[in-house]
């Protein structure tokens, strides 16, 4: 139907068109596996992983023991962004040819990147005796030497290594955690005073030096530096507004952490992290320090820069950066959701799952990884496993509408129309009364409804979005284009067709609305004009191509006609119109 090709573009909803890509995506890494089996048949190359097979999707190719083959299985996972396999066949590789720097320094840097840092530890040290001022491989020495309580140590690696912008910073917000384990307050405190009026970074200076205020007691100045930071900051920091936070509730200033809070969630409403701690604060709770030792500093002097490095739109290096954090503080829950939404952004869906796996219940990170795994899962595929999660966190939440909906939309995208609809009940039975955000859930339920042939209910659902919110152009062209292909209200159809064309003029299922709107009216040369338009911004939809086959049929255009029939075909047009565009094809219309 049509419904589902407009439900797929619907960006107010959880997941769609990001499914759909997916898929091509997996579709070209089967092509790509093909081509590398190919390729290492020819090389010459046998022989096994060290679980028997190099395994992506549901291909399974065979690897060679060869220094070649593991160079080349080693590079392919790695374009797969397979950091796990990639990291063993270059680490093979290295054992065979150990003076090729290039495998050693791969190696090295997809261990760290897969999480490994106790692993790299003995690559660093063959990098460094190469390349003495590495910088990765003596951030590494430097944080295995601070995780074994070996300050002077990990200050020596970092003072080693090459300096740049980032480096430095890292550099010296480690040196002054490095005195904060040894007891050497003020060395500590005179590093970051430098960096403070020095540096481009100030604001990470200043947030370190509050910790370090904090941790040694001076609470005046530690008061004034978390005001600070939270100014340079602009209020919206989390871990600003979580450190300040606690600090406020320790020293019995509840009701100053309770505004701060208040101010930090007028922005973002939602956010679990601090709503967990306003909870804390109105109960009369203990506050935890986050900070509470110098592993911790020096774990969280990481995270700061990689958090801006993520800002900067970076994604090795933020990765690398997270996972030497949590080798100091394994506890880090921030830190994991940040390298969990980084292996997100680059459709690393296993590695996404077992970092958001390792929030514990008891963190405020929790619910928000649990819904992450369960996207996550439906991506993989694992549809069922994806709802059972959801619906395990109901039932520790049952008035939760964030989760209804979620449930709702990912039931929705399995075509599970019915099920679905029992969710969106539950969500819009929350209302009291809706407002203008809630169109998404209307919209959804009547997409929902639309496909289990309840047409009334859906109409309803889907004029309410629109009255809920009148310029949103999902559900104006989905109503407008149910109507024509009912042939009922064919004036306001169109009326609301071409508003939804207005406010999305490139989305083309939207304009092919427009077009077939058109060709049901007899104005085939107007439809001809909006479908080809609506194929060029969708080319690979079969729906639209077919439209576009009607249209060209009716101005006399009979073979190009059979030919957008017969190319609907081939992207796989849905098993209910295969006959009759087969009819289309032999007989025209």
């Amino acid at each position: 139907m049509r419904g589902e090709s407009l439900n797929v573009k619907n960006l107010a909803m959880q997941q769609g068109a990001r499914l759909l890509k997916a898929a091509e995506r997996l579709t070209r890494q089967a092509a790509a596996f093909a081509f590398f089996s190919v390729l290492l048949t020819f090389a010459g190359c046998s022989g096994t992983t060290t679980n028997g097979s190099f395994i992506k999707g549901d291909r399974s190719v065979k690897v060679s023991t060869s220094l070649y083959g593991n160079y080349l299985a080693g590079r392919f996972a790695g374009a797969m962004r397979d950091t796990r396999e990639a990291a063993i066949f270059y680490e093979r590789a290295l054992k065979q040819d150990p003076d090729n720097n290039i495998m050693l320094e791969r190696a090295f840097l997809l261990k760290v990147a897969d999480g490994k840092v106790a692993s790299a530890v003995g690559l660093a040290e063959q990098i460094v005796a190469r390349d003495d001022s590495n910088r990765l491989a003596r951030l590494v020495l430097g944080v295995n030497a601070f995780r074994n309580g070996e300050y002077a140590a990990a200050r020596n690696h970092l003072q080693r290594s090459r300096s740049g912008p980032v480096s430095t910073l890292i550099q010296e917000l480690f040196t002054a955690w490095s005195y904060v384990g040894e007891g050497r307050m003020d060395e500590a405190l005179g590093v970051l005073d430098k960096g403070v009026s020095e540096s481009v970074f100030s604001p990470f200076y200043i947030v370190n030096r509050a910790l370090v205020n904090d941790l040694s007691g001076r609470n005046a100045q530690a008061g004034a530096d978390y005001t600070e930071a939270l100014r340079a900051t602009g209020g919206r920091s989390l871990r600003v507004i979580q450190n300040y936070g606690s600090f406020l509730e320790r020293e019995g200033r509840k009701q100053e952490a309770e505004a701060l809070y208040l101010g930090f969630l007028s922005g973002v409403p939602e956010n679990r992290v601090i709503n967990t701690a306003l909870a804390r604060v109105r109960a009369g709770k203990p506050a935890p320090q986050l900070v509470s030792n110098a592993v911790q500093g020096a774990a969280d002097a990481i995270y700061a820069p990689a958090s801006y490095l993520v800002q900067e739109r970076a994604m090795e290096l933020p990765i690398m950066y997270l996972q030497m954090a949590l080798y100091l503080d394994p506890d880090f829950d921030i830190a994991r959701t940040l390298l969990g939404d980084l292996f997100e952004r680059g459709r690393r869906w296993p590695d996404a799952i077992r970092a958001y796996a390792q929030i514990p219940q008891s963190s405020g990170l929790y619910h928000n990884a649990q819904m992450k795994i369960a996207f996550n899962l439906n991506r993989l595929g694992q549809s069922e496993d994806a709802v059972g999660v959801l619906r395990a966190l109901l039932r520790r939440n049952p008035k939760d509408m964030e989760l209804m909906v979620a449930l709702g939309d990912m039931l929705r995208q399995n075509e599970r129309f019915a099920d679905s609809v029992k969710y969106y009940d539950g969500a819009i039975a929350l209302f009291n009364p809706p407002q203008a955000e809630h169109w998404p859930i209307y919209y959804s339920r009547g997409v929902s409804l639309e496909q289990m042939k309840k047409w009334k209910a859906a109409e309803k659902d889907f004029l309410k979005a629109i009255e809920l919110s009148p310029n949103q152009p999902l559900p104006l062209n989905y109503l407008g284009y149910s109507w024509i292909d009912q042939g009922v209200n064919e004036a306001a159809a169109m009326r609301l067709i071409e508003q939804a064309v207005d406010l999305s003029p490139n989305d083309g299922f939207i304009v092919d609305s427009l077009g077939w709107a058109l060709f049901r009216q007899g104005r085939f040369d107007e439809a001809v004009v909006q479908l080809e338009r609506a194929v060029q911004l969708e080319p690979n939809d079969p729906v639209i191509n077919e439209h576009l086959g009607d249209a060209y049929w009716q101005v006399g255009r009979r073979i190009e006609a059979r030919f957008q029939w017969s190319h609907a075909l081939t992207l796989g047009s849905p098993p209910g119109q295969v006959s009759q565009i087969k009819v289309k094809i032999e007989q025209g219309l």
